[in-house]
């Protein structure tokens, strides 16, 4: 008997961690930038914010042709009330949804090694060759 009670107090509380889980969804509502509207290569600089989860992001994007589809992308990561990002898992599979597929990460160690440069490449399709 105490042990059964033990199993459904254990599938009790699996249960309730499950549901409070969120999966990160890219939704179309949130989406609003294209991949047409960013160049063939884009590199995320993210830095991790503290212990408790929670990403910061940079895109460079000042003076560049792409000025407004990167701006916008960075929005869109950056803003809670679209993506919420707390790890670089996300960004990966987020930039996979857009349309880019992940070439290579880099951190400079002169500057802090929290500091992760993720290099994103517009998946074939979608490239202008």
């Amino acid at each position: 008997m105490a042990k059964t009670f033990g199993k459904l107090v254990v599938q009790m509380v699996a249960l309730l961690l499950v549901t409070q889980i969120q999966a990160q969804e890219l939704r179309t509502d949130s989406m609003d930038v294209h991949v047409d509207e960013l160049p063939e290569y884009v590199i995320i600089i993210s830095e991790m914010a503290n212990i408790m989860g929670g990403i910061l992001l940079t895109i460079q994007y000042k003076g560049s042709d792409y000025e407004t589809g990167l701006s916008k992308l960075e929005r869109m990561f950056v803003d809670k009330d679209k993506l919420r990002l707390r790890n670089q898992m996300d960004i990966l599979n987020n930039m996979s949804k857009l349309g880019f597929e992940f070439v290579n990460a880099y951190t400079s160690a002169e500057i802090d090694f929290n500091r992760t440069s993720m290099v994103f490449r517009k998946k074939s399709k979608f490239r202008r060759e």
